[in-house]
């Protein structure tokens, strides 16, 4: 319903521009904290060449973001329209996803045993630091945290406390593992040993900021795609 109303009101030179996850980062990424109640699709570009042929419009160009990890910048007109169609740059994804077997059930088995072995590195990691005595906080409380919390089992108990920029989201608790949120002066109060970095497409602007707690022996904790000590 929603491409057929995008047909109807596009002139008929116009352009539908619109990013949407790429799943074939999502599976070589382990970007498993992306899939949550908002995002119902994920889409390759064949699967969507096909969608837009079905309702009578076409890709004519792809693009590849680092938004979250790796995103697709998609370029569609109606059918037959007066954009030239970039062959090369759909045939290359397209050949990538043939080559990566992402319409095969096997890969996303191999994905699931990739979550699984994620989850006991990264929870290891944490309990190791625990068990030494190493205060944990986080960093970032986006949409995707909830359910990397969830699916690895990380609570309070783990995390003294997550940073988040957001006056919204400060003086809060992360949903179900009741995790305080509070400001970024905390972390001068109440110093860690040990940053996890949930906001993980943040980074490095991340790391930047708390320059000063890596100079004094801070370090950072990167959850995807597999757990990094920085």
């Amino acid at each position: 319903a929603g491409i057929t109303g995008v047909k109807t009101l596009l002139a008929p030179g116009g352009v539908f521009l619109v990013e949407a996850y790429y799943l074939g980062d999502l599976i070589k990424q382990n970007l498993f904290d992306t899939i949550y109640h908002e995002h119902l699709s994920y889409f390759t570009v064949s699967t969507v060449s096909r969608l837009f042929q079905r309702l009578g419009m076409e890709l004519f160009d792809v693009e590849r973001t680092d938004t979250h990890g790796g995103s697709l910048r998609l370029y569609v007109q109606k059918a037959s329209g007066p954009h030239q169609i970039n062959r090369a740059a759909i045939t290359r994804f397209t050949s990538e996803e043939s080559r990566d077997r992402l319409a095969d059930p096997k890969t996303y088995a191999a994905f699931a045993a990739s979550i699984e072995r994620n989850r006991k590195l990264l929870t290891d990691l944490l309990n190791r630091l625990k068990g030494a005595g190493k205060r944990i906080v986080g960093y970032g409380a986006p949409a995707k945290s909830t359910p990397l919390l969830h699916s690895l089992g990380i609570g309070k108990e783990t995390l003294d406390y997550i940073v988040d920029d957001s006056p919204l989201k400060q003086g809060r608790f992360t949903p179900g593992t009741r995790i305080p949120v509070v400001a970024s002066s905390e972390l001068a109060r109440q110093q860690p040993d040990y940053v996890l970095i949930l906001a993980w497409n943040f980074a490095q602007p991340i790391m930047e900021k708390l320059a000063g707690f890596r100079k004094t022996g801070g370090r950072f904790i990167l959850p995807v795609p597999e757990p990094t000590l920085i």
